[in-house]
């Protein structure tokens, strides 16, 4: 009796570590490690892409890979890894997988193919299915990859294969494949449509330059609206991704300028949104001043955003000379709206910051004046508080 319950005990005690557990991740963080697992055991990898800062990652690590139902189901069935992609060290990782938000959770084959991907938080229960699904589209993904690999280049084939493995390494090289097997007449059919509008994403390859040849076309075929969206998402994407901005800017808008500066303004609100590490600041820096030195026409609120969002988090990067680069889209701000009271509440925030006391208190001056002419009532005694403060520091130590 004594050794059952000894054994007993034991078997308890040993489900209730497990339980602790959760997901096992591996020590190791290397991505090309992890594949040569996967390759020796037969497993797929379960790749959590997250970032220190977001809210959601901190959930599913604290709450979700802690379950034990979570830890039974993963440990068995896949090798897992966890990656804080929003550290330097991981911008080829967000590039080759086009990481953009997290939590970004991504089912690998021992290739570094995806399998299937999932973006944003769930549950443990939520999670589970998600990995289910992953297994089973493993034996689909293979029997397509047989055909993708045999040369069949097909619509039905090239569209099955690239749904399941959206962000296959071998992607462009099969679209581009796809449309050299047919004729130049059938560029702007609706299956080729179909693949440049979900697919193509590099300005340079063949096309993607035919769509801009004959955007016309495919306007009054598909509407201009729908062509506008396309050309509107590669832009992003490309602004998004570049580290030679001169040299991509310098495409896009010979591409159409129009459209680059609505890619811009909607990137450089995305940028406001995910900047937590030096290297974004320092890109997002980077494209303020590039927006600056070829003056190129943004909204005014976007602008307005930008210079708020540095005098808000210059001390975080200990960055004082990024108040310089504030004063600039202020000054453009004010060159665009003398008389709105924001951009002048914006740059008397500027000039205190920069320890120009004088200027500060001008400047929020102007911004009650100019609410009170525009009936901003709403706003002044948000302005008052904010001219004491100047005026209290602008006066001499008693």
């Amino acid at each position: 009796m004594r050794y059952k319950l000894l054994f007993i005990f034991l078997l308890t005690t040993s489900f209730c570590v497990l339980g602790k557990n959760g997901i096992l991740f591996e020590k190791d963080s290397s991505l090309s490690n992890a594949l040569i697992k996967a390759k020796q055991e037969n497993k797929l990898i379960f790749l959590d892409c997250y970032a220190q800062w977001c809210e959601p990652c901190q959930k599913l690590s604290k709450n979700v890979f802690t379950k034990d139902s979570v830890g039974d189901f993963f440990n068995s069935r896949f090798i897992n890894l966890t990656v804080d992609v929003s550290s330097n060290n991981w911008n080829d990782l967000m590039t080759r997988y086009m990481i953009k938000a997290f939590p970004t959770l991504l089912f690998l084959n021992y290739n570094g193919d995806i399998v299937f991907a999932h973006l944003g938080g769930v549950n443990e229960i939520t999670l589970i299915k998600i990995a289910e699904n992953a297994l089973k589209n493993i034996s689909f993904t293979d029997s397509i990859k047989t055909l993708i690999k045999s040369g069949n280049r097909s619509y039905s084939v090239v569209s099955e294969y690239l749904n399941k493995v959206p962000l296959a390494l071998n992607r462009d090289s099969i679209l581009l494949d796809y449309f050299n097997s047919i004729e130049i007449s059938r560029w702007s059919d609706s299956t080729s449509w179909d693949l440049i509008k979900r697919y193509i994403e590099d300005i340079h390859c063949k096309p993607f330059l035919f769509l801009i040849e004959n955007k016309k076309l495919f306007e009054t075929k598909y509407s201009k609206g729908a062509v506008e969206s396309k050309l509107l998402s590669v832009f992003s994407n490309c602004i998004y991704y570049s580290t030679n901005f001169d040299s991509i800017f310098h495409d896009l808008k010979q591409i159409d300028s129009l459209i680059l500066i609505s890619a811009l303004t909607k990137n450089m609100g995305c940028e406001m949104c995910v900047t937590r590490t030096l290297p974004q600041w320092n890109c997002f820096k980077e494209k303020t001043n590039y927006i600056l030195q070829k003056k190129l026409v943004i909204d005014n609120e976007i602008l307005y955003r930008m210079s708020y969002f540095i005098v808000k988090h210059y001390r975080q990067y200990n960055d004082t000379a990024a108040l310089l680069l504030a004063n600039e889209v202020g000054a453009e701000l004010l060159n665009k709206q003398f008389d709105n009271p924001d951009f002048n509440d914006i740059n008397a925030e500027i000039y205190f910051n920069l320890g120009n006391l004088d200027k500060a208190v001008k400047f929020e001056e102007l911004a009650i004046k100019y609410a009170i002419q525009n009936k901003n009532e709403h706003r002044l005694g948000y302005f008052n508080k904010m001219l004491e403060i100047y005026k209290k520091s602008s006066a001499p130590n008693k």
